[in-house]
């Protein structure tokens, strides 16, 4: 088998830089990361949550929930 290049022309540059493309990243991934930690928090401080947020934080479905609170 050979393990010859399928394509021989040489490889083109990037476009940008992985500097350029982090930089061009990192307000978007600042926001997110920043909005995850403050649900977290705020689900985490608070003395009630949810039937969303309960559902997501035990990974279970609405209708366990429908269950449980029937049961």
């Amino acid at each position: 088998m050979s393990h010859d290049i399928a394509n021989p022309q040489a490889a083109t540059a990037a476009p940008f830089s992985p500097a350029q493309i982090a930089n061009m990243l990192l307000p978007d991934l600042s926001g997110a990361i920043l909005e995850a930690v403050q649900h977290a928090v705020a689900m985490h401080t608070s003395p009630t949550m949810s039937r969303e947020d309960f559902i997501s934080v035990n990974s279970i479905s609405a209708s366990v929930l429908e269950k449980w609170i029937s049961g």
